[in-house]
């Protein structure tokens, strides 16, 4: 199964927090500070 880097971000956040953000904006502050970085350097 393939997913996509907003799925991975989604159950990522829903695991952190023990549910789904509340919209998109929630989900992009999220993943910029969690793996902005990260994924700036690949």
């Amino acid at each position: 199964m393939r997913m996509t880097i907003l799925e991975i971000f989604l159950e990522d956040y829903k695991r952190s927090f023990g549910k789904f953000p509340p919209d998109l904006a929630v989900l992009r502050e999220y993943a910029w500070k969690e793996y902005g970085y990260k994924l700036k350097n690949l």
